[in-house]
């Protein structure tokens, strides 16, 4: 199949462009003009939030340039060789029944309002969807509450909402009998992780095989980029030990201006000794203890979708006093196939969704 087939022909009217505009890859030196309409906020509505603390140039490099720091996938739009435009595609390893896949994360969509409603997003489109062919990637997905109508006529659909459960650290229930040890011997350890080593990768391929559907990668690469060198917020891993062997993963992000944390993601496996919601039981008391330590007072988690892993993550979660938000409050989910010739990735049950998924 060729890049032809995959990009509808609505792409190809670049010449409905306004004079002076045209579309291209990032280039060096893009990046502080970049910057400057990002952190705008008559660009960008986010920007003018209390609090606000602008995203540096090293902050840019770590979330697109990272996997490719000479041709990232990241997209701009000029007039006169001025940036007016950005959309980026992020490069997220993910697994499918337990098989390694290449996704690509839709992104940094912004268009200058002098230039919205004009071609120049969907100019931006063709060629990254002909780079994520390129790239091998299966299938392009992303959140939005704003830029649907985009989305929709560059071939994404909508799958779904983005839902979240939410609790007060001060009324989170203890845990279930399920936190008693099963034996006398019983080998299971929660420790503090503060680095990602190869038992990830294993952990992360097990796991997936084990739920079945799409989910994350977790493997050591990843979590190093994604979780420990993240420059945005600062995170608290749990590792469940038995033995030398990794059997599960409590990731929680804290946001650096409220008293506010994300249940990022719990991943376990079943072991002999002990069922998976026993481990996540005891990766969530974890990660509740040290998050009331450190003055949080609210914990939201998003396993979102009907997934059966996250059927039983939203049990769990309910037993211990979250309470879901309502679904009119989340940003939707959108899928866009590329390579893929599976059609499940077109149903938002076969994903395993969680909130390391979101932007950093």
């Amino acid at each position: 199949m060729d890049a032809a087939t995959l990009v509808p022909q609505a792409q190809a009217s670049g010449n409905t462009l306004p004079p002076g505009v045209s579309v291209r890859f990032w280039q060096p030196g893009d990046t502080p003009a970049i910057q400057k309409i990002y952190n705008d906020p008559l660009i960008r509505p986010g920007a003018a939030m209390r609090g606000y603390v602008p995203r540096t140039d090293a902050q840019w490099s770590w979330e697109f340039a990272d996997s490719h720091p000479t041709n990232p996938p990241y997209m701009v739009g000029t007039c006169d060789d001025a940036i007016i435009a950005t959309h980026a595609c992020i490069p997220i390893p993910m697994l499918s029944d337990g098989r390694l896949v290449s996704t690509g994360k839709d992104e940094e969509t912004l268009v200058h309002p002098d230039y919205r409603g004009r071609g120049v997003l969907d100019a931006m489109y063709r060629p990254q969807l002909e780079r994520a062919v390129a790239d091998g990637f299966e299938m392009l997905w992303g959140f939005t509450s704003t830029a649907s109508r985009s989305l929709l006529r560059n071939g994404f659909a909508c799958l779904g909402p983005f839902e979240a459960m939410i609790c007060e650290l001060s009324k989170v229930r203890s845990a279930t009998s399920s936190m008693e040890p099963l034996h006398d011997d019983d080998c299971l350890r929660i420790l503090p992780c503060t680095q990602a080593d190869s038992r990830f990768d294993d952990l992360s391929c097990e796991f997936g095989r084990q739920i079945g559907g799409l989910t994350l990668h977790l493997s050591q690469s990843f979590v190093d980029w994604r979780v420990f060198r993240n420059p945005f917020r600062p995170y608290a891993v749990f590792s469940a030990d038995v033995d030398d062997r990794l059997v599960g993963l409590g990731i929680f992000k804290m946001e650096n201006a409220r008293n506010y944390a994300f249940l990022s993601d719990l991943v376990s496996i079943d072991t002999a000794q002990h069922p998976a919601d026993q481990i996540i039981d005891r990766l969530l008391s974890a990660g509740v203890k040290y998050l009331s330590a450190c003055g949080v007072r609210h914990l939201e988690a998003r396993p979102s979708g009907s997934h059966p892993y996250n059927r039983m993550l939203q049990r769990l979660l309910s037993r211990r006093g979250f309470q879901k938000v309502p679904s009119d409050r989340a940003v939707r989910f959108f899928v866009r196939p590329v390579l893929s010739q599976d059609a499940r990735i077109m149903d938002q049950d076969f994903w395993r969704m969680c909130e390391l998924m979101r932007e950093y």
